[in-house]
């Protein structure tokens, strides 16, 4: 399981929903467990209040298809080059790895400038 999920829209936080149904529910950035146990889309806000985390069994933050810009993915690519591996442009290591480097934007420059490749970013 990733720590990222892509959706092609964000839904609604469904604590925000269950906690005040007079006001519009926040978009939700998490898919996570809360604390009580049950998983729920939830808002940065409720995320902290009572989200348990990222990774597995534990939740995933969602980020929308158009989120990051072309000139981000070329810049995750150009790490896929330097590997040379060749994997194909739809390969779930290829997009796993993309989507990885692009949570924390100043990892591709680090990687780039240190050699580090696809998996290496996995522990770096």
């Amino acid at each position: 399981m990733t720590i990222t999920a892509r959706v092609s829209k964000l839904p609604e936080c469904d604590l925000c929903k269950d906690s005040n149904i007079f006001t519009t529910p926040e978009d939700a950035q998490y898919d996570g467990r809360t604390r009580s146990g049950i998983w729920a889309f939830m808002c940065e806000r409720h995320f902290q209040t009572n989200g348990t985390g990222l990774g597995l069994g534990r939740g995933q933050r969602l980020i929308t298809e158009s989120e990051h810009t072309d000139e981000d993915l070329g810049r995750a690519d150009q790490l896929c080059l330097k590997c040379g591996k060749g994997c194909p442009s739809n390969s779930m290591n290829k997009e796993e790895i993309r989507y990885r480097i692009l949570e924390q934007p100043q990892k591709i420059e680090l990687m780039l400038m240190t050699g580090l490749y696809c998996e290496e970013v996995l522990n770096f």
